[in-house]
């Protein structure tokens, strides 16, 4: 599982190179399969070859694209904190069961819009809902001016750029999901999309420091 992140408002020139970049990639993946060739043979290597010329260029125009994954994560929190992104603030506190007259068994048998759930239960779940809904309830003013380090993770993580500075990243959830315009990786067996470039510049933003970090971070690990 992980999350493809853009710049809301990439270069101007940037989608149509990306979509010429692109096409090329595809019509290389479609001459390397239809030589119908096993994996050894010459013709196939030169092919595959530029199967994987296509594609890096491909990514190499799309600025406006990273992927972060869950191991990707904690590196975000390290480079966000660096950048003074992050606030260690003690988490609010979590409702417990019994202070509503519930166990975590009977929670387990109704959901938070059942009908049918006892008082006590429905009662529980309100208060869980509060807290879960305390960061976009507090005030801007009384905000602190960077993420609390307790919503590091999943997509709060994500969102803490855009909280930091205003800036128009925006995201989408995704597994094992290959770029967009991508029917598959330079192997032919799709991709999960590493970052292969920083994201492009957010004015006044940490936004492309955090992705040239996360891609040395990528390449170093060798991983996606």
């Amino acid at each position: 599982m992980g999350y493809d992140m853009y710049i809301e408002h990439p270069a101007e020139n940037e989608e149509a190179a990306y979509q010429a970049a692109s096409a090329a990639f595809h019509a290389a993946v479609c001459d390397r399969d239809a030589l119908r060739l096993l994996n050894g043979h010459a013709n196939y290597t030169a092919a595959q070859g530029r199967v994987e010329e296509t594609y890096a260029a491909m990514e190499a125009v799309h600025t406006s694209y990273f992927r972060l994954n869950i191991w990707g994560m904690s590196e975000a929190c390290s480079v966000m904190e660096a950048l003074g992104m992050l606030t260690h603030l003690a988490p609010p506190p979590t409702p417990d069961p019994q202070d509503y007259g519930t166990t975590a068994d009977e929670l387990w048998d109704y959901g938070p819009d059942d009908e049918d759930a006892p008082e006590t239960v429905r009662a529980f779940h309100a208060a869980t809902q509060v807290v879960v809904d305390l960061p976009r309830n507090t005030p801007p003013a009384s905000r602190p001016t960077s993420s609390p380090a307790t919503t590091a993770g999943s997509s709060p993580l994500l969102k803490s750029t855009r909280l930091w500075d205003g800036g128009p990243l925006r995201t989408g959830r995704s597994k094992g999901k290959s770029p967009p315009g991508s029917t598959g990786g330079p192997s032919g067996f799709g991709t999960s999309g590493a970052p292969a470039t920083a994201a492009a510049s957010v004015s006044g933003s940490p936004a492309p420091a955090v992705a040239r970090s996360l891609t040395r971070s990528y390449a170093g690990f060798g991983g996606t």
